[in-house]
């Protein structure tokens, strides 16, 4: 069975990413993989687990 995935959502990209996102985002891209971020924003630690 294939399982092929075009593009993957990603809500907080700071929850996700703490560095380097720019790699992983380029590594994707060459897989043909499309990344959405819902909310772009930057979280203070306090936000984060509030």
């Amino acid at each position: 069975m294939e399982r092929n995935v075009s593009t993957i959502t990603i809500a907080h990209k700071d929850r996700v990413f703490r560095f380097d996102y720019d790699w992983f985002d380029g590594f994707l891209h060459k897989l043909g993989v499309k990344v959405i971020i819902v909310t772009n924003e930057r979280l203070s630690p306090q936000e984060e687990f509030a």
